[in-house]
């Protein structure tokens, strides 16, 4: 039996991607945002796709389609703010998404003004798409305020029960306290009609999503590395008093030239048959590039 919260009874063993499910089907324009909170080599990369992959199994049943409509691979954002926005936006009604180890992303001094901004008016405005959105963190003060006031779930990954295949986290939820003067968060337990449920047990997630997963966070972690360094020799340069060479910005005259070049050259070769469609792929007016080309410019 399912009441106007999104809330019902659950017989026997309770899925968290059924309950999810439940409540941004229930007609009354609501979403979810789930905190997935742990140290690295936890599991919670892996809660949370087997959490997103059972959501987008109950909800395939419920609204028909099949999972991967619900969630697949390209919805999830890892590490990168890039990733992220581009996994935000891109977001469908009813669809279930990760933004993995977003506290990079938050943290990240040249994304904490605009980027982060950017990205709670995102999150605060998907109330009426029901979607579930599930973030990672290795610690939840590396979001903003901001960012942990709209959560509906928390989740705080406990030692993985590797022995068995297993994974356990802590599970609350939260609850804004608004007639308190400080606008404190409380975080109860978990209460459906049935029961109160404070812990949730995770697999692993399916094999061929795995694989795929930890090739692009691979990726992302090389691209994370070298943002890193570049930054961290940026500081030391600037307090060297060394300063930064700004390479020079070309011309339109010089692009064109070097497009030329670089077409005659090969570079596009499997992307353009002609120079034609390659100044135009690369946003230059043709007739205004043949006159440079020719000299008549």
């Amino acid at each position: 039996m399912t009441d106007d919260t999104g809330e019902r009874e659950y017989e026997t063993e309770l899925y968290l991607g059924e309950v999810f499910g439940n409540i941004i089907t229930s007609g009354n324009n609501k979403n979810i945002i789930c905190l997935i909170e742990a140290k690295p080599g936890q599991g919670k990369s892996w809660a949370a796709m087997t959490i997103a992959c059972n959501c987008a199994v109950h909800l395939a049943k419920q609204l028909g389609g099949n999972p991967w409509d619900y969630f697949n691979i390209d919805h999830v954002g890892i590490i990168m703010p890039d990733k992220m926005m581009e996994v935000i936006g891109h977001m469908k009604k009813y669809g279930v998404y990760i933004l993995d180890d977003v506290g990079m992303a938050y943290a990240s001094r040249k994304w904490q003004s605009k980027g982060n901004d950017a990205m709670n008016n995102m999150l605060q405005t998907m109330r009426t798409d029901n979607n579930i959105i599930i973030m990672t963190v290795p610690d939840s003060d590396w979001i903003d305020k901001i960012g942990r006031n709209i959560l509906h779930f928390k989740i705080v990954m406990k030692q993985p029960l590797h022995s068995i295949g297993y994974s356990l986290g802590r599970l609350v939820t939260v609850e804004k306290m608004y007639n308190s003067v400080n606008r404190k968060n409380l975080f109860p337990y978990l209460k459906l009609p049935d029961k109160i449920y404070n812990y949730a047990l995770f697999s692993k997630p399916p094999g061929p999503l795995t694989v795929e997963y930890e090739q692009r966070r691979s990726v992302e972690l090389d691209r994370l590395k070298e943002h890193s360094q570049s930054g961290m020799k940026d500081g030391v340069d600037e307090f060297l008093g060394i300063e930064k060479v700004v390479p020079k910005k070309l011309t339109k005259k010089e692009r064109i030239m070097e497009i030329k070049r670089d077409f005659e050259a090969g570079v596009y070769e499997d992307m353009y048959k002609s120079l034609k469609r390659a100044l135009e792929g690369e946003g230059m007016n043709y007739s205004y590039a043949r006159k440079v080309i020719s000299g008549n410019i």
